[in-house]
């Protein structure tokens, strides 16, 4: 009798366990540890199915209107949580569901340095990085939150640790310069501000300030041209694990395909995280095209 009351109580566990197990599963990705106060930080966020079912996304990022979506949490050393200063705009948006075979993943990339912090006083960064955090250490964490067994779940990513660096004076006085050289004026052309953009890459090479002038370039853009190329070859060849780089690439995806496809090549060469990073979004890609 007692082992049959035994039996019967592990089945209701396994049940009961089997019933309301993780079907998703969320993970964190930076590409270093420490940063230099107004420097650019992009974060990596995979998605991915880990039950043994195919699993129906929506809009994983936009909680707002979808019910269901990714919050990005930052804390700072005593565990305080820091509040978004501006709106989640991932890279992962999609324009239909979908659905995600077991082990099947998303990724999209996170603008940490634009949605934390304080705003850079007097003007623009080039960038999109017009907001700062102070130096100090911090924590980074992400939930998703979604529907399941009429149920809404929630799944929470690890943990990753950053600190953000005092700059020294010299590195203080090639970041003013930088905003000084790259600071949009009303009425200026987008050849103009292009070569504003050019003269601190070509001045700042070596800077991790200049990543920032790297990721504004190549948005602003418009085809590949001969300098659009060397610069990219150039940004994978001095900065090949940065995320920055990783995303300055996939956001001139449409500038040229057979270049693209020797750039990919060139950064899976040289850095085996980014490596990783493109082929997770390759994957990605594959599954957002399927019919």
């Amino acid at each position: 009798m007692r082992n049959f009351i035994f039996s019967l109580l592990l089945f209701v566990t396994i049940l009961f366990n089997s019933s309301f197990a993780q079907e998703l599963e969320i993970t964190l990705s930076i590409d270093k540890t420490n940063y230099l106060k107004y420097e650019t930080i992009k974060a990596v966020a995979e998605l991915k199915n880990i039950s043994l079912d195919d699993f129906a996304i929506t809009q994983p990022f936009l909680a707002e209107s979808y019910g269901s979506g990714i919050e990005v949490l930052l804390f700072d050393s005593l565990n305080n949580k820091i509040p978004a200063r501006d709106q989640h705009a991932l890279d992962a948006y999609m324009t239909r569901d979908l659905e995600l075979k077991p082990n099947e993943s998303l990724i999209t990339l996170l603008h940490l340095s634009r949605w934390f912090g304080e705003k850079i006083p007097e003007g623009n960064f080039t960038g999109g990085d017009y907001r700062t955090l102070e130096p100090g250490k911090y924590k980074l964490q992400s939930t998703y939150e979604y529907i399941a067994h009429n149920t809404r779940q929630k799944t929470n990513s690890n943990i990753v640790g950053f600190e953000i660096i005092k700059p020294t004076e010299k590195d203080l006085n090639i970041f003013s310069d930088i905003r000084n050289i790259t600071s949009e004026s009303l009425g200026i052309s987008t050849e103009q501000y292009l070569e504003n953009l050019s003269e601190a890459i070509n001045k700042y090479p070596q800077s991790s300030y200049v990543l920032g002038v790297y990721y504004g370039f190549f948005q602003s853009a418009d085809s590949a041209t001969t300098e659009l190329k060397e610069k990219m070859l150039k940004m994978i060849e001095d900065y090949p694990s940065s995320f920055v780089t990783l995303a300055s690439l996939l956001n001139s995806k449409n500038k040229g395909k057979d270049f693209m496809k020797l750039a990919e090549s060139q950064l899976k060469e040289k850095s085996e995280l980014n490596k990783t990073m493109l082929e997770k979004y390759e994957n990605y890609q594959k599954i957002r095209d399927r019919k």
